[in-house]
Protein backbone atom coordinates (compact mmCIF):
# COMPACT_ATOMS: atom_id res chain seq x y z
CA UNK A 1 0.00 0.00 0.00
CA UNK A 2 2.91 2.60 0.79
CA UNK A 3 4.00 2.12 -2.49
CA UNK A 4 0.90 2.42 -4.27
CA UNK A 5 0.60 5.41 -2.31
CA UNK A 6 3.93 7.08 -2.92
CA UNK A 7 4.16 6.15 -6.39
CA UNK A 8 0.78 8.16 -6.63
CA UNK A 9 1.45 11.70 -5.33
CA UNK A 10 2.67 13.33 -8.29
CA UNK A 11 -0.34 13.18 -10.87
CA UNK A 12 -2.76 15.66 -10.24
CA UNK A 13 -5.87 16.72 -12.40
CA UNK A 14 -6.09 19.26 -14.53
CA UNK A 15 -6.72 23.20 -14.07
CA UNK A 16 -10.84 23.27 -13.40
CA UNK A 17 -12.55 26.63 -12.24
CA UNK A 18 -15.84 27.03 -9.82
CA UNK A 19 -17.92 29.93 -10.61
CA UNK A 20 -20.72 31.84 -9.20
CA UNK A 21 -22.95 35.33 -9.43
CA UNK A 22 -23.80 37.94 -6.95
CA UNK A 23 -26.47 40.68 -7.53
CA UNK A 24 -25.70 44.15 -6.20
CA UNK A 25 -27.13 47.51 -6.19
CA UNK A 26 -25.32 49.50 -8.20
CA UNK A 27 -22.93 51.67 -5.96
CA UNK A 28 -22.21 48.90 -4.04
CA UNK A 29 -20.94 47.15 -6.92
CA UNK A 30 -16.90 48.00 -6.00
CA UNK A 31 -17.40 46.91 -2.68
CA UNK A 32 -19.10 43.52 -3.16
CA UNK A 33 -15.72 42.71 -6.09
CA UNK A 34 -13.55 43.64 -3.23
CA UNK A 35 -14.88 41.33 -1.14
CA UNK A 36 -15.41 38.26 -3.52
CA UNK A 37 -11.28 39.34 -4.66
CA UNK A 38 -10.52 38.88 -1.11
CA UNK A 39 -12.35 35.26 -1.16
CA UNK A 40 -9.88 34.18 -3.94
CA UNK A 41 -12.77 34.66 -6.71
CA UNK A 42 -11.80 36.79 -10.14
CA UNK A 43 -14.40 38.98 -11.81
CA UNK A 44 -15.38 37.90 -15.24
CA UNK A 45 -18.55 39.40 -16.60
CA UNK A 46 -21.05 41.62 -15.17
CA UNK A 47 -24.60 42.67 -16.76
CA UNK A 48 -26.19 45.78 -15.46
CA UNK A 49 -29.80 46.22 -14.40
CA UNK A 50 -31.99 49.00 -14.14
CA UNK A 51 -31.49 49.20 -10.12
CA UNK A 52 -29.11 46.43 -10.26
CA UNK A 53 -25.53 44.48 -11.72
CA UNK A 54 -25.00 40.86 -11.63
CA UNK A 55 -21.59 39.97 -11.08
CA UNK A 56 -19.68 37.20 -12.59
CA UNK A 57 -16.62 35.65 -10.49
CA UNK A 58 -14.68 32.39 -11.23
CA UNK A 59 -11.72 30.42 -8.93
CA UNK A 60 -9.62 27.82 -9.21
CA UNK A 61 -10.59 24.36 -7.92
CA UNK A 62 -8.09 22.97 -5.57
CA UNK A 63 -6.35 20.08 -7.69
CA UNK A 64 -7.49 16.43 -7.08
CA UNK A 65 -4.56 13.83 -7.02
CA UNK A 66 -6.29 11.08 -8.71
CA UNK A 67 -3.69 7.98 -8.53
CA UNK A 68 -4.07 8.72 -4.81
CA UNK A 69 -7.44 8.15 -4.79
CA UNK A 70 -7.33 5.30 -7.08
CA UNK A 71 -4.96 4.02 -4.93
CA UNK A 72 -7.11 4.28 -1.43
CA UNK A 73 -10.33 2.61 -3.42
CA UNK A 74 -8.01 0.24 -4.80
CA UNK A 75 -7.22 -0.72 -1.03
CA UNK A 76 -10.63 -0.22 -0.22
CA UNK A 77 -12.26 -2.66 -2.35
CA UNK A 78 -9.71 -5.21 -1.19
CA UNK A 79 -10.51 -5.15 2.14
CA UNK A 80 -14.39 -5.37 1.51
CA UNK A 81 -13.53 -8.73 -0.74
CA UNK A 82 -11.53 -10.43 2.42
CA UNK A 83 -14.39 -9.16 4.41
CA UNK A 84 -16.90 -10.78 2.50
CA UNK A 85 -14.57 -14.22 2.03
CA UNK A 86 -14.24 -14.77 5.95
CA UNK A 87 -18.12 -13.84 6.56
CA UNK A 88 -18.71 -16.85 3.93
CA UNK A 89 -16.54 -19.39 6.24
CA UNK A 90 -18.16 -18.32 8.77
CA UNK A 91 -21.35 -19.30 7.58
CA UNK A 92 -20.27 -22.53 6.67
CA UNK A 93 -18.82 -23.73 9.96
CA UNK A 94 -22.09 -22.44 11.57
CA UNK A 95 -23.96 -24.88 9.21
CA UNK A 96 -25.87 -28.07 11.19
CA UNK A 97 -24.69 -31.53 9.45
CA UNK A 98 -27.44 -33.36 7.14
CA UNK A 99 -29.51 -36.04 8.82
CA UNK A 100 -28.21 -39.47 7.79
CA UNK A 101 -31.27 -41.18 7.92
CA UNK A 102 -35.02 -40.03 6.59
CA UNK A 103 -38.09 -41.31 8.63
CA UNK A 104 -40.95 -42.56 5.99
CA UNK A 105 -43.94 -40.73 7.12
CA UNK A 106 -47.07 -42.66 8.73
CA UNK A 107 -50.61 -42.66 7.08
CA UNK A 108 -52.02 -40.24 9.59
CA UNK A 109 -49.02 -37.68 8.56
CA UNK A 110 -49.11 -37.76 5.26
CA UNK A 111 -53.22 -37.01 5.42
CA UNK A 112 -52.27 -33.73 7.36
CA UNK A 113 -50.01 -32.83 5.42
CA UNK A 114 -52.30 -33.30 2.48
CA UNK A 115 -54.63 -31.44 4.05
CA UNK A 116 -52.31 -28.54 5.14
CA UNK A 117 -51.33 -28.46 1.15
CA UNK A 118 -55.15 -28.01 0.06
CA UNK A 119 -55.59 -25.16 2.46
CA UNK A 120 -52.52 -23.19 1.77
CA UNK A 121 -53.14 -24.11 -1.94
CA UNK A 122 -56.88 -21.98 -1.83
CA UNK A 123 -56.38 -18.12 -2.16
CA UNK A 124 -55.84 -15.73 0.95
CA UNK A 125 -58.67 -12.98 0.56
CA UNK A 126 -57.12 -10.79 2.60
CA UNK A 127 -53.52 -11.14 0.99
CA UNK A 128 -55.32 -10.63 -2.22
CA UNK A 129 -57.15 -7.36 -1.24
CA UNK A 130 -53.88 -5.99 0.73
CA UNK A 131 -51.88 -6.36 -2.96
CA UNK A 132 -54.80 -4.37 -4.64
CA UNK A 133 -55.17 -1.47 -2.47
CA UNK A 134 -52.61 1.35 -3.13
CA UNK A 135 -51.50 3.66 -0.42
CA UNK A 136 -53.20 7.33 -0.67
CA UNK A 137 -52.01 9.75 -3.04
CA UNK A 138 -51.39 12.77 -1.54
CA UNK A 139 -53.96 16.13 -2.99
CA UNK A 140 -51.87 18.05 -4.92
CA UNK A 141 -51.59 21.96 -3.92
CA UNK A 142 -51.62 24.55 -5.98
CA UNK A 143 -48.89 27.30 -4.79
CA UNK A 144 -50.90 31.05 -3.43
CA UNK A 145 -50.12 33.89 -5.40
CA UNK A 146 -48.26 36.58 -3.90
CA UNK A 147 -50.13 38.83 -2.14
CA UNK A 148 -50.92 42.63 -3.68
CA UNK A 149 -51.04 45.01 -1.00
CA UNK A 150 -53.22 48.01 -1.98
CA UNK A 151 -54.82 50.71 0.31
CA UNK A 152 -58.10 48.54 0.63
CA UNK A 153 -56.25 45.27 2.20
CA UNK A 154 -53.59 46.30 4.19
CA UNK A 155 -54.01 49.02 7.12
CA UNK A 156 -50.15 49.71 7.31
CA UNK A 157 -49.64 50.20 3.69
CA UNK A 158 -52.76 52.59 3.69
CA UNK A 159 -50.90 54.69 6.46
CA UNK A 160 -47.75 54.88 4.99
CA UNK A 161 -49.96 56.56 1.55
CA UNK A 162 -51.36 58.95 4.22
CA UNK A 163 -48.45 59.75 5.87
CA UNK A 164 -47.34 63.50 6.34
CA UNK A 165 -43.59 63.23 6.35
CA UNK A 166 -41.99 61.22 3.25
CA UNK A 167 -38.71 61.44 4.82
CA UNK A 168 -40.28 60.21 8.26
CA UNK A 169 -38.34 56.79 9.61
CA UNK A 170 -42.53 55.66 9.67
CA UNK A 171 -41.67 55.37 5.56
CA UNK A 172 -38.16 53.95 5.78
CA UNK A 173 -38.99 51.25 8.62
CA UNK A 174 -41.81 50.10 6.33
CA UNK A 175 -39.66 50.09 2.96
CA UNK A 176 -36.66 48.01 4.68
CA UNK A 177 -39.37 45.66 5.94
CA UNK A 178 -41.32 45.03 2.85
CA UNK A 179 -38.75 44.67 0.24
CA UNK A 180 -39.96 42.63 -2.54
CA UNK A 181 -43.67 43.13 -1.71
CA UNK A 182 -45.53 43.47 -4.24
CA UNK A 183 -48.07 46.90 -4.10
CA UNK A 184 -50.64 48.85 -6.04
CA UNK A 185 -52.23 52.07 -5.91
CA UNK A 186 -53.46 55.44 -7.73
CA UNK A 187 -50.86 57.74 -7.92
CA UNK A 188 -48.99 60.52 -10.26
CA UNK A 189 -46.19 62.16 -11.67
CA UNK A 190 -44.63 64.54 -9.62
CA UNK A 191 -41.39 65.11 -11.51
CA UNK A 192 -39.62 63.09 -14.15
CA UNK A 193 -36.01 64.04 -15.70
CA UNK A 194 -33.44 62.08 -18.22
CA UNK A 195 -31.34 59.58 -16.33
CA UNK A 196 -27.56 60.80 -16.65
CA UNK A 197 -26.75 61.15 -19.94
CA UNK A 198 -29.21 58.78 -21.36
CA UNK A 199 -31.69 60.45 -24.04
CA UNK A 200 -34.70 58.07 -23.56
CA UNK A 201 -34.17 56.83 -20.06
CA UNK A 202 -35.44 58.39 -16.92
CA UNK A 203 -35.93 58.53 -13.37
CA UNK A 204 -39.70 58.95 -12.74
CA UNK A 205 -41.37 60.32 -9.64
CA UNK A 206 -44.74 58.63 -8.44
CA UNK A 207 -46.58 60.63 -5.51
CA UNK A 208 -49.76 58.72 -4.12
CA UNK A 209 -53.04 60.39 -5.13
CA UNK A 210 -54.07 62.25 -8.24
CA UNK A 211 -52.81 65.85 -7.54
CA UNK A 212 -49.04 65.23 -9.27
CA UNK A 213 -46.45 67.93 -8.50
CA UNK A 214 -48.83 69.32 -6.10
CA UNK A 215 -49.05 66.18 -3.77
CA UNK A 216 -47.79 67.07 0.22
CA UNK A 217 -48.46 63.50 1.59
CA UNK A 218 -47.28 60.09 1.21
CA UNK A 219 -43.79 58.44 0.14
CA UNK A 220 -41.94 59.76 -2.99
CA UNK A 221 -41.99 56.79 -5.02
CA UNK A 222 -39.24 56.61 -7.84
CA UNK A 223 -39.30 54.06 -10.96
CA UNK A 224 -35.18 55.05 -11.38
CA UNK A 225 -33.52 54.39 -14.38
CA UNK A 226 -36.45 53.13 -16.89
CA UNK A 227 -37.60 53.64 -20.48
CA UNK A 228 -41.05 53.29 -21.85
CA UNK A 229 -40.77 49.67 -22.09
CA UNK A 230 -39.95 49.10 -18.20
CA UNK A 231 -42.93 50.93 -17.32
CA UNK A 232 -45.07 47.34 -18.77
CA UNK A 233 -47.57 50.05 -19.60
CA UNK A 234 -51.11 48.10 -20.26
CA UNK A 235 -54.53 49.59 -21.04
CA UNK A 236 -54.72 52.97 -23.59
CA UNK A 237 -50.98 52.87 -24.44
CA UNK A 238 -50.18 56.76 -24.94
CA UNK A 239 -47.50 58.16 -27.44
CA UNK A 240 -45.62 59.48 -24.00
CA UNK A 241 -46.81 60.41 -20.48
CA UNK A 242 -45.00 63.33 -18.35
CA UNK A 243 -45.91 65.52 -15.11
CA UNK A 244 -49.15 65.27 -13.62
CA UNK A 245 -50.34 62.50 -15.10
CA UNK A 246 -52.31 60.11 -13.58
CA UNK A 247 -51.22 56.73 -13.41
CA UNK A 248 -52.45 53.05 -11.90
CA UNK A 249 -49.39 51.42 -10.75
CA UNK A 250 -48.30 47.86 -9.76
CA UNK A 251 -44.84 47.42 -8.54
CA UNK A 252 -42.10 45.25 -6.66
CA UNK A 253 -40.67 47.49 -3.48
CA UNK A 254 -37.11 47.34 -3.90
CA UNK A 255 -36.16 47.33 -0.10
CA UNK A 256 -32.96 50.02 -0.17
CA UNK A 257 -32.86 52.48 1.91
CA UNK A 258 -30.15 54.82 -0.31
CA UNK A 259 -27.40 55.96 0.42
CA UNK A 260 -28.04 54.67 4.35
CA UNK A 261 -30.42 54.58 6.95
CA UNK A 262 -28.70 57.70 8.49
CA UNK A 263 -28.67 59.76 5.33
CA UNK A 264 -31.68 59.07 2.99
CA UNK A 265 -32.73 60.55 0.18
CA UNK A 266 -36.36 60.11 0.84
CA UNK A 267 -36.83 57.66 -2.26
CA UNK A 268 -39.09 54.96 -2.28
CA UNK A 269 -37.79 53.17 -5.08
CA UNK A 270 -39.96 50.72 -7.50
CA UNK A 271 -39.68 48.17 -9.83
CA UNK A 272 -42.51 48.50 -12.00
CA UNK A 273 -44.53 45.55 -12.84
CA UNK A 274 -48.02 47.15 -14.58
CA UNK A 275 -48.43 51.11 -15.52
CA UNK A 276 -51.44 52.01 -16.95
CA UNK A 277 -52.32 56.17 -17.61
CA UNK A 278 -55.86 56.57 -16.14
Amino acid sequence: MRGLIRGAVAVVDEVKYEKTSVSKFRHNRNAAVAEMEGRGWELIDEDEGRLKVTLHFQRQKKPVNRLLVGGLAAVMVTLFAMIGILATLEDDDEKPAASPTTTAASPTTAAADDATDAVSSEPSTEASDEAVTKPAEPEATEPSATEILTLENDKTFAAILAEPENCSSAIAGWVEEHEGAVIQFDGSIGAMGKHGDYDTRYDILVLPGDDGSQTGIGPSFQFRDVNMSDLHLAGDVPEAIGVDDKLAVTAEVVGEIYPSRDNWNCLVYLDPISTEVR
